[in-house]
């Protein structure tokens, strides 16, 4: 697990600068050092007394990011007793960053090849990787919550298991967010689990039910 780090409140505010551009439609390259200060409210100077470039202003952007999101996901999962609840915990919690616009950087993290992400965030690269499989790990929780209860067997391999429970949060929480009444989206909610469990139970499973 990755160690939280402390960052003053001038980081913080350069972070949720680089956060708020990126979400705007602005690509990392193309960001300037003195926009992302006039964005935080902070003098160009000042940036470079915690960085010492760009690159490395935009790579902690991202890690603290993946910080914040990974310390929600752990306080919301650790606490649930099930895999329903565990599913719409993380539906709801996507669905929140979604609206909030807070995984902007998370999603230019995934889409940034191996090469740029090197780039910004140099020697923290493994902090990243680390954050992943901390993310993986808490998902396979409430993956083994369903073996545990009896929903589905482990016949398919752990990676599918995770990766189709992942495919469906994703899916139900881009649905929901752009139904326009509120009894569309829990339908849909009921929809998206149903075909989550058909999914893991595979053919067999489901003719035995």
């Amino acid at each position: 697990m990755v160690e939280k780090k402390s960052y003053t409140e001038k980081e913080t505010a350069l972070f949720a600068a680089v956060t708020r551009l990126a979400a705007s439609g602005r690509e990392l390259h193309g960001l300037r050092v003195s926009e992302i200060a006039a964005e935080a409210g902070i003098g160009k100077g000042t940036v470079y007394e915690y960085f010492k470039s760009k690159e490395a202003l935009i790579g902690c952007a991202m890690l603290y990011n993946l910080e914040q999101l990974f310390a929600c996901a752990e306080e919301t999962l650790n606490g649930v007793g099930s895999f329903r609840e565990g599913f719409f915990a993380c539906v709801g919690m996507v669905r929140g960053a979604l609206e909030r616009r807070l995984s902007a950087v998370q999603m230019l993290v995934s889409e940034l090849r191996r090469g740029e992400l090197e780039t910004y965030l140099g020697d923290r690269l493994e902090e990243l990787e680390q954050y992943r499989s901390d993310m993986d790990a808490l998902i396979g929780r409430v993956v083994s919550l369903g073996e545990t209860e009896g929903l589905f067997g482990a016949a398919d391999p752990w990676e599918y298991r995770c990766f189709v429970f992942g495919s469906a949060v994703a899916s139900c929480a881009m649905a929901g967010g752009v139904c326009l009444r509120q009894g569309e989206a829990s339908q849909l909610d009921g929809y998206a689990y149903e075909m989550l469990l058909r999914a893991l139970r595979g053919p067999r499973e489901e003719r035995a039910r």
